[in-house]
């Protein structure tokens, strides 16, 4: 991405959120599931759509303050790039990659978690608007919190409670 805007940025943000919902749509759907498992994947992909409409109702609040992020500063290459590799595990997981190995694709999304919190943490907070910076801190912490869900379930023992 060339020159950004802060629409810019918050359509990327917002993209993110839809491909990570609609990875663990498809994750939830094509791998014979214990009912525990399913419903873990289905709060995630729920979690996820909420993160897109608060992330869209955000940028509708405040699009029209320009300094909501230091432009000149903001490096995208990691949001990119954390979009490129949502992606890229769809299409993995919609062709079959992890059919014999559910182990290796819960790890996946594990690592998938970890650089959406480094993302939201370090590179949209940093230098932005306060009232940015909070709620990118906040989708960071949730982001953690399904980090901290998936190892969980990567390690097979009972989801933390409240999770």
């Amino acid at each position: 991405m060339a020159k950004a805007s802060a629409f810019d940025v918050f359509r990327l943000a917002e993209r993110i959120e839809l491909a990570t919902a609609g990875l663990y749509r498809e994750v939830g759907e094509r791998f014979p599931w214990s009912p525990e498992e399913r419903q873990v994947l289905k709060s995630l992909e729920d979690e996820e759509h909420q993160h897109a409409s608060r992330v869209r109702l955000f940028r509708a609040r405040y699009l029209a303050d320009g300094a909501l992020f230091d432009l000149t500063a903001l490096k995208l290459e990691p949001l990119e790039a954390l979009e490129r590799a949502t992606e890229e595990l769809l299409a993995r997981v919609v062709a079959g990659a992890f059919a014999g190995d559910h182990l290796r694709l819960k790890r996946c999304l594990y690592d998938l978690e970890d650089r959406a919190s480094i993302a939201h943490a370090e590179v949209m907070a940093a230098g932005a608007h306060p009232a940015v910076a909070r709620f990118m801190l906040a989708l960071a912490d949730q982001d953690r919190a399904h980090r901290d869900l998936l190892l969980h379930f990567c390690e097979g023992r009972p989801s933390p409670a409240g999770a």
